[in-house]
């Protein structure tokens, strides 16, 4: 069965992202914070037009998990979490 890829270092190129079917990822945060998570598939767009494709409000564990479903649909896709 397909899981999601789980990785902080990127994919070697003849990696195949194929056998996923999301990407996720989690981290720890102060509970109570909201932060947003940005994407792009080009590096060489200026941080302030990265879109968000994900706000959410870490809850009392401590930890935020964001997974994205539409990973797959992309070549390269680089995220950045953002506070406030």
């Amino acid at each position: 069965s397909k899981k999601c890829a789980r990785r902080i270092q990127p994919m070697r190129r003849n990696e195949s992202f194929k056998k996923f079917i999301c990407f996720e990822f989690s981290f720890h945060a102060a509970t109570n914070t909201t932060w947003r998570i940005l994407a792009t598939t080009n590096l060489n767009v200026a941080v302030t037009n990265w879109p968000p494709v994900f706000t959410n409000t870490v809850g009392t564990s401590g930890t935020l998990q964001f997974t994205d479903l539409l990973a797959t649909n992309f070549l390269q896709r680089f995220y950045r979490a953002v506070y406030p």
